[in-house]
């Protein structure tokens, strides 16, 4: 059964009354200065449900192809990545967390210090879509800062002309809606759904790029109105 987007408001106003926005830490992320050229270092999540095509995702974007075999991610894994973006360089450091319930404990040593996360959908699987509430939960509660950006995929929507009962995208993009109406009131940032396929590539680089753009808007929107809950980080080769 899908939830109507009203109810993803009101869960998530429960869930996140307990960060009020004076409290919570703001996104930030490190500026490394390499021959008078800034980079943004940003630490990535994948999260979502067991077999929902995170790793393939990842995979696709490096330019490592597809493949239709599934072989579960085992507590997690990570690599770097770079990326220009609108004329900013970008070095994403990507982490892909093992989605299946008997992974929790582990997840939770790979939280902190992202910037953003991609919670991934199978769109043949509604199960995935009922989870949402759930990683933003888990999310939030471990990265230690509190709530931080995320866009929703939608992965395998070539699976839509093969599989019945699939999620659409306009229900998604309703839930992404109805959680940015509690997220932009309170933490001033926007979630935002991207239908995708790792299998054909389908908005892949298009999501990281928009993620990208997401944390560095927020930022800019903290350092201008919130600059007292801003932490300057600069010249610092690492992830925060």
């Amino acid at each position: 059964m899908v939830r109507k987007t009203e109810d993803w408001a009101e869960i998530l106003e429960y869930f996140i009354s307990s960060y009020p926005l004076t409290s919570y830490r703001p996104v930030d992320v490190s500026i490394v200065q390499d021959n008078s050229q800034e980079e943004y270092l940003m630490k990535i999540i994948l999260i979502g449900d067991g077999a929902v095509g995170k790793t393939s995702i990842r995979e696709r974007y490096l330019g490592h192809g597809f493949s239709s075999e599934y072989l579960p991610t085992l507590g997690a894994d990570f690599t770097i990545a770079r990326e220009s973006i609108r004329a900013k360089k970008i070095r994403f450091q990507v982490w892909d967390l093992a989605g299946q319930p008997k992974f929790k404990n582990v997840r939770r040593m790979y939280y902190g210090g992202a910037q953003a996360a991609f919670i991934v959908c199978d769109v043949s699987n509604p199960d995935s879509m009922t989870h949402i509430v759930k990683w933003v939960s888990e999310l939030w509660k471990q990265n230690g800062r509190g709530p931080i950006p995320f866009v929703i995929l939608g992965n395998k929507i070539d699976l839509r002309q093969t599989e019945e009962g699939y999620i659409d995208d306009l229900s998604l993009q309703r839930v992404a809606e109805g959680i940015s109406s509690v997220t932009y009131s309170n933490f001033r940032f926007r979630i935002s759904y991207l239908p995708t396929s790792a299998k054909t590539g389908k908005n892949i680089t298009k999501a990281f790029q928009q993620i990208a753009l997401q944390v560095i808007t927020h930022r800019r929107y903290l350092r201008r109105y919130l600059p007292e809950v801003v932490s300057v980080i600069s010249s610092e080769n690492r992830i925060i």
